[in-house]
């Protein structure tokens, strides 16, 4: 019975740590602010390793996908095409959970195919930004201000230079009116995270 009692009592510190860890790590929806996130595993960018606001005050457009995903693929020319239209106020990232083999296999053939370097930065074995957004099919898209702030989530059929543009429009004129406001870090930067936040996605970014 004591051997029962000691051995629960070294268990629930680490059932407690670990239902605190299951339950703090939640996904992000539409309104949500995401903080700066760290990102590794980055191919086709400067370094491989960054966070959010490593690609300046853009809008991030987050585009979740894989080598097997036809769909996926076939949209990659026009958002390569549409970063060249938005170069100063747009980013998209490629995120994928494939192995970084598959991946640059992947596009050594892709650009062969289309004669040109595909000029997006891509994060490959994701298992942290994956976590932290919820669907079902892919592609799916997540389209962050540049405050951090979570304003849509959509379906291919919404990545249009229409669509991008619209969506730039508001973000600008906020920028506008609050532009050396005393808050102005807050509301149009986004923020770093917290130590706590960082310590439950450590495992998820490892």
């Amino acid at each position: 019975m004591k051997y029962i009692i000691g051995l629960l009592a070294m268990l629930l510190p680490i059932l407690s740590a670990a239902q605190i860890q299951q339950k703090n790590i939640e996904p992000f929806y539409i309104g949500d602010r995401i903080p700066d996130l760290p990102l590794k595993g980055i191919i086709n960018f400067k370094d491989s390793t960054a966070t959010l606001s490593s690609f300046g005050d853009k809008l991030l457009i987050l585009d979740f996908w894989n080598i097997h995903c036809t769909s996926c693929i076939q949209i990659f020319p026009l958002e390569d095409s549409l970063q060249g239209m938005f170069p100063e106020d747009v980013q998209f990232i490629l995120v994928t959970n494939d192995s970084r083999q598959k991946v640059e296999q992947f596009f050594q053939k892709y650009n062969a195919v289309q004669k040109k370097q595909l000029g997006l930065p891509v994060i490959i074995e994701d298992r942290l930004l994956s976590s932290l957004f919820r669907f079902r099919y892919i592609p799916h898209y997540v389209w962050i201000a540049p405050n951090g702030l979570i304003i849509a989530e959509s379906s291919d059929y919404f990545i249009t230079k229409e669509n991008i543009a619209n969506t730039l429009k508001p973000i600008r004129a906020e920028e506008a009116r609050l532009k050396g406001n005393k808050y102005a870090d807050f509301n149009l930067h986004i923020q770093k995270p917290d130590k706590e936040f960082l310590q439950l996605i450590s495992s998820l970014n490892d």
